[in-house]
């Protein structure tokens, strides 16, 4: 089981796990574009894109730019959510961001006042 935060903006809802971004890491500028966060994927695309051409023995570079990703993914989709009208329920243990949805749901008088 792993924590999630779930955040809400009324009708729609997303949960964030919360420390690492295995996604983000694996896939980095994708991740960032399906998560919204074009600002970071562009900056990512570009990096990678001018390291290619640039440095001969890239993998060192590209790799740091992966564990950056891993590291503070998560943490940069929470303040996107929060910028765009989302607030946080509550934080919820489940196997799946979808079974934190469904937990969410389910318990409405978890839902955090600010």
């Amino acid at each position: 089981m792993k924590n999630y935060k779930v955040y809400s903006d009324g009708t729609k809802y997303a949960a964030v796990k919360q420390g690492k971004s295995w996604p983000g890491f694996f896939f980095n500028w994708i991740w960032a574009f399906t998560k919204g966060l074009y600002l970071h994927g562009g900056v990512a695309l570009a990096v990678m894109i001018l390291l290619t051409m640039s440095v001969p023995q890239p993998a060192f570079a590209l790799l740091i730019v992966a564990c950056v990703f891993c590291a503070k993914g998560n943490k940069w989709w929470e303040t996107r959510l929060l910028s765009t009208g989302f607030k946080e329920v509550s934080t919820f243990q489940a196997p799946n961001p979808a079974a934190a949805v469904v937990l969410a749901q389910q318990n409405p008088s978890t839902t955090k006042t600010t």
